[in-house]
Parts: C-alpha cells; sequence; structure tokens
C-alpha cells in the first residue's frame, strides 16, 4: 500500500511540473523580458503518535507515514506577475482506520497589469486545512481532529488614481467565495466595493482614509455592512513606527435588525540597539467557519532579539471572542509563548517553541488550559537534502469539559528534499 502510493505522489508530482512546463509559454509570453522559477520539492516522513485522536481514554497510537511532493512557480513579466505553491498531503496510519488521509495546500496570487499604473486585476486563491474552532488552533496538535479543509478564492479588478505626487487614491471590487469541505460549516460569497485614499504628508508620515461595503450571502443569515475609516502611520526613527485606525461598521443583518459597532487597530514597533518590542492592539470581525463571523478584541506584545547564530521571541496576548450581533462576550483565551532558534554550525540548527493559552467560557464558567511545546533539529546532509528529528507535546486540561482533558506526545523523523 505504501509504495503504491508512493508511486502515485511521485507521479503527481511529474504532472504537475508537466502541466507548469505546458502553461509556461501561455503564462509568461516575453521570455526574453520575463523572470520565473520552478522549484519541486518533496518531503517524507515517520511519526509515531500515542494519542491521534486526541481522546481522553482509549487512546489510540499509531505509526504515521507522511509525503508531500510540492512545487513552487514564481514569475514577473511586464503583463503580469504569477505566485503559485501547490502541496499534496499524504499520511498513512499503519494501525488505525481508516488507513489514509490527505489534503490539498494551493496558494495563487496574480496580478495583471491591464492598463499600466492605471488598471489592474488581482487573482487570488488559497486552499488549507483549518480548525473549525476559531478559538483553538487545533491544526497545530492534529492532521484532521476538529478540522476542515477550506478554499477562498477572489477576483479583484481596481484603478489606482494619482491625484499630486503624494495622494493616491483605489477604487475596486472583489468577488469572494469561501468554501468549507465539513458539511456542518459555512459557505458564503462576498461582494465587496470600496475606496481608499492615501496621503503622504511626509517620506515618514503617511494618512489613510477609506470606505468599504460588503454584502455577504450564506445559508445561515445574510448581511450587509458598510465600514468608513481613517488612519495613519508614522516612522519616527529608522525601523521604529507608530500606526493607527479607527472606523465604524453599519451592519444590517436579514432577520435581526441593524447594528453598529466602531473598530480599531493600533500599535507600535520599536527598535532598540539589541532588542525590538511590539504591541497591537484592535477590535475587528474574524471568520468563523461554524458561525459566519465573530468579533474579536485583541492585544498583544512581543519581544524580539537576534544575536549571531541566536534568535529568540517573547509575546503575550488577550483574546476576547464576543458575538458579532449581540456583543455578548462568549470566549476570553489568554496567552503567552516563545521561541528560541540557534545555528549550531552551518550545516545545523535547533529550535524550541513553548505556548501556554487559557481558554475561559464565562456563560458556562469553565476554562480550558493548554501546553504546547515543541523541538527540532535540522541538518543540512547534501546540498538542497535535509534531515530533521522533531518532538512534539500538548496537554490540554478542563475540569468540567470532559473532552477537552487530553494530552499527546508526538515524535517525528523528517528527510525533505529540494530540486
Amino acid at each position: 500500500m505504501i509504495n503504491k502510493r508512493r508511486l502515485l505522489t511521485s507521479a503527481l508530482l511529474s504532472s504537475s511540473l508537466s502541466l507548469f512546463s505546458i502553461l509556461l509559454p501561455i503564462i509568461v509570453p516575453e521570455a526574453d523580458a520575463a523572470e520565473y522559477r520552478i522549484e519541486p520539492s518533496i518531503m517524507v516522513s515517520e511519526e509515531y503518535n500515542d494519542n491521534v485522536f486526541l481522546t481522553t481514554q482509549d487512546r489510540v497510537f499509531d505509526y504515521i507515514t507522511r509525503v508531500r511532493p510540492a512545487v513552487h512557480f514564481s514569475s514577473k513579466a511586464p503583463l503580469w506577475d504569477w505566485d503559485v505553491a501547490y502541496a499534496y498531503d499524504y499520511w498513512y496510519f499503519a494501525r488505525t482506520s481508516p488507513s489514509h488521509n490527505d489534503t490539498h495546500t494551493v496558494g495563487l496570487t496574480n496580478l495583471t497589469r491591464i492598463v499600466n499604473d492605471f488598471f489592474f486585476l488581482a487573482l487570488r486563491d488559497d486552499y488549507t486545512r483549518v480548525s473549525l474552532d476559531v478559538t483553538r488552533d487545533f491544526a497545530a496538535q492534529s492532521f484532521f481532529v476538529n478540522q476542515t479543509d477550506r478554499n477562498i478564492g477572489s477576483v479583484n479588478p481596481y484603478f489606482v488614481l494619482h491625484s499630486g505626487a503624494r495622494t493616491t487614491v483605489n477604487v475596486g471590487y472583489i468577488y469572494q467565495n469561501t468554501w468549507y469541505k465539513d458539511s456542518n460549516a459555512i459557505d458564503k460569497t462576498d461582494q465587496i466595493g470600496y475606496a481608499e485614499m492615501v496621503h503622504e504628508i511626509t517620506s515618514k508620515l503617511s494618512t489613510t482614509i477609506g470606505f468599504r461595503y460588503t454584502q455577504d450571502k450564506n445559508t445561515i443569515q445574510d448581511f450587509r455592512q458598510s465600514d468608513a475609516s481613517a488612519g495613519l502611520n508614522y516612522e519616527y526613527i529608522e525601523g521604529s513606527s507608530l500606526y493607527g485606525t479607527i472606523g465604524n461598521s453599519w451592519m444590517d443583518f436579514e432577520n435581526a435588525g441593524q447594528e453598529t459597532q466602531p473598530f480599531w487597530n493600533v500599535g507600535f514597533n520599536h527598535k532598540f540597539p539589541k532588542f525590538s518590542f511590539s504591541f497591537q492592539a484592535g477590535l475587528r470581525y474574524v471568520e468563523d467557519p461554524l458561525r459566519v463571523m465573530r468579533r474579536q478584541d485583541q492585544y498583544t506584545a512581543t519581544i524580539k532579539r537576534e544575536i549571531e547564530r541566536t534568535a529568540y521571541s517573547v509575546s503575550a496576548g488577550l483574546v476576547e471572542y464576543r458575538n458579532a450581533q449581540t456583543k455578548h462576550l462568549e470566549d476570553t483565551v489568554y496567552s503567552v509563548g516563545g521561541n528560541i532558534t540557534h545555528n549550531i554550525t552551518t550545516k545545523s540548527k535547533v529550535s524550541l517553541d513553548l505556548s501556554y493559552r487559557q481558554l475561559v467560557d464565562p456563560i458556562n464558567k469553565t476554562y480550558t488550559e493548554s501546553y504546547l511545546s515543541a523541538g527540532r533539529y535540522e541538518y543540512l546532509l547534501l546540498e538542497e537534502l535535509t534531515l530533521a528529528l522533531e518532538y512534539r507535546y500538548t496537554n490540554s486540561y478542563s475540569p468540567y469539559i470532559f473532552s477537552n482533558d487530553y494530552y499527546n506526545n508526538r515524535i517525528i523523523v523528517e528527510v525533505k528534499k529540494v530540486f
């Protein structure tokens, strides 16, 4: 079975490369003036997992073989720019049923200059696997538990108008379609019209004024949303900046009347001689696979430092999730985490990630604590051939929610080749 699957993935990679070679003359018609690159790769790993389904009892261990062929294509030409990344992920489970799981990852961006410096067309597509729970990132804990495949595709024609040397106005339309593989998740279609004016007061200070109208169609409740905002960005010294945006949303829900809500995003990045510090705070609306959208209030602080062969970062945050219509508080997430990466030699490096999250449910008066840690060692065997050894540990605890009380150990050996 494994050999057949590996032959299938190899054939898929070869077919992808052949397809790119056929499309290349079409995508890049002016070969002399264009720059393009094709970078195929393949990753194979073997994993020991002592709790495949993240269960409290009846824990199941397994040996998991993963094969991930991928290709990255990029092109820059006078008419358009392309950036396409595709990967096929396949997992084979030696003991559990079903014996296999697979998904695709696609990232596509295109910018076409229809009329130079005036009329543009932007295309985007993002296919990936995401967590069904917007408050917990299950994709960091498992291949498939509480997750679904999602595709977001958009078409964005827009105009760029120059009013003087320092003022630019963008006017455009976006058609965006969001699809989920899981039948419980909510598909949606958005039609968006927008206008934005950016004015550079000085080389370090700029202001932005914008308006955005969204018409959302989904199977739960259609709505219309109008956003008006104003913001500024100020680089007070090289490498350090202060920014802020404030606005208001007017929402008209099909069956629940109208709501109004201010939104904002402020923060700064300051670069000290030996480290950098950043802070961000804001209120916005985020995608929720099971509820269309939720309001998110977020506050995050991060410290980063790089010294010779070592880089590290420490962050702490508070995130509140509220009902988009009633604005009632539903979940609060407190988090703290850190990362350190050290280049042992020119061919080897080691990294360590640690994080702690507490998810508080004030409505049901309960909470869930999560501890996640990961250690990874990489060694460059040959040119573009990397061997890695990784260990991941997850511990989730809740005194009242039985399904959130589990732990998981994963040991992974990985080989990756870039051609």
